[in-house]
């Protein structure tokens, strides 16, 4: 095991979450050590949108006009039945919301991770340790004891005042911390489809959901230059016949 490492803060996890609360705690001159289990950011889109309040958080960590330049507003929302009428349409172009920010934004996230964690490398007091995965984590009066391991095995040990999981769904920090999960038992499968445009296409509104019993289907940005369609499983379908790419052209 390498030497100690001694923080006021571990955050576990660096995706979106992990890296605005780094570099916010950072700001404050608190010392961060960040503890990333994959040792490269993941290139495939993920989440797609934020709302007006993120924004906001996000003007606060200073990448406000980095983040503009790689997000899309959607001014409006629209909801459109199967012959295509509308049924329901909120929102006006150009419309901020009381934050100042528009009240929903569309973004490719590993663009927006990408302005974030060149920011978390301009603050001295945040360290950045990729590659390495925590698997235990030992509560004491002072401090706790968080323990990773890298790719090639190397133990390592970081003493932090406090603990933030980041770590996603399957949160060790949560199950550590013994906090309940409430499954409210939704079980649809929809399949998502990001393409990068060729730019002939002008999208009114932004985003819309096709309100059709046959199959809904979502349509929105993916971030500028990006669409993104998700299309609900229908009963008689398999995971595998939606996870053709012959099923996704067709679809689309």
């Amino acid at each position: 095991m390498s030497g100690i490492e001694r923080c006021d803060v571990a955050i576990v996890g660096y995706g979106p979450a992990g890296q605005a609360l780094a570099i916010l705690l950072g700001q404050h001159g608190w010392r961060v050590t960040v503890l990333e289990r994959w040792p490269r950011p993941y290139p495939m889109p993920r989440a797609v949108h934020f709302d007006h309040e993120v924004g906001r958080i996000l003007q606060a960590a200073g990448v406000a006009d980095a983040v503009r330049e790689i997000s899309e507003p959607a001014w409006v929302n629209e909801w459109r039945n199967a012959a295509g009428e509308t049924l329901l349409r909120f929102g006006r172009v150009g419309e901020t919301s009381v934050s100042g920010w528009p009240e929903s934004n569309m973004v490719h996230q590993p663009d927006l991770e990408r302005v974030l964690d060149e920011r978390v490398r301009a603050l001295r007091t945040v360290t950045v340790r990729r590659g390495c995965e925590v698997y235990a984590l030992e509560q004491e009066a002072e401090c706790v004891h968080v323990r990773a391991r890298d790719s090639a095995g190397n133990e390592r040990q970081v003493d932090a005042r406090y603990v933030i999981g980041c770590d996603g769904a399957n949160s060790l920090v949560r199950r550590t911390m013994r906090v309940p999960v409430e499954d409210l038992g939704l079980e649809l499968d929809w399949l998502v489809v990001d393409v990068i445009t060729n730019g002939a296409e002008e999208w009114s509104p932004v985003n819309w959901q096709l309100c059709d019993p046959r199959r809904p289907v979502m349509l929105s940005s993916g971030g500028p230059g990006r669409r993104r369609f998700e299309f609900m499983r229908l009963p008689h379908e398999t995971l595998e016949l939606l996870s053709d790419s012959r099923t996704a052209w067709q679809l689309l």
